[in-house]
């Protein structure tokens, strides 16, 4: 989690530079909803995803190690980089917000490419790291 924990809080500061200068109303993934409303974690879509996920894969890893023999906790990466990688959907909000500006005219598209697809690149190559185990 050593690249991964600066990935997800660059996620949340993206989310909260939207909110305050784009004009978006509203968090685009429960990981800011848990931190712009503490009191109700519980009851958060992140938390019940995450338990959900990890259900899935501990049962889905008993059943499967039972035919195969490979490392049980591939399973449980594979369920948390999905959850992990649907956090991407903030740095697409980002770009569609860059490219829909009219005052750059065709630059819109060129501009929000060359400021996205870095992080993208980043943020894809941080998450398969962790899935990896590498991390």
């Amino acid at each position: 989690m050593g690249k991964l924990m600066p990935l997800l809080i660059f996620i949340i500061v993206v989310e909260l530079a939207m909110m305050l200068f784009l004009g978006v109303s509203t968090p685009s993934t429960a990981l800011l909803s848990l931190f712009l409303n503490p009191t109700s974690w519980s009851s958060l879509a992140l938390i019940t995803k995450i338990t959900s996920v990890i259900a899935l894969a501990g049962v889905g890893g008993i059943i499967v190690g039972t035919f195969v023999n490979f490392k049980s906790d591939f399973l449980i990466f594979a369920g948390l980089t999905t959850v992990f990688l649907s956090y991407g959907q903030s740095l697409y909000a980002v770009y569609s917000k860059i490219q829909g500006i009219k005052d750059l005219g065709d630059w819109s598209t060129l501009i929000a490419l060359l400021i996205v697809s870095p992080i993208i690149i980043v943020f894809i190559y941080t998450i398969l790291k962790f899935w990896r185990g590498n991390d």
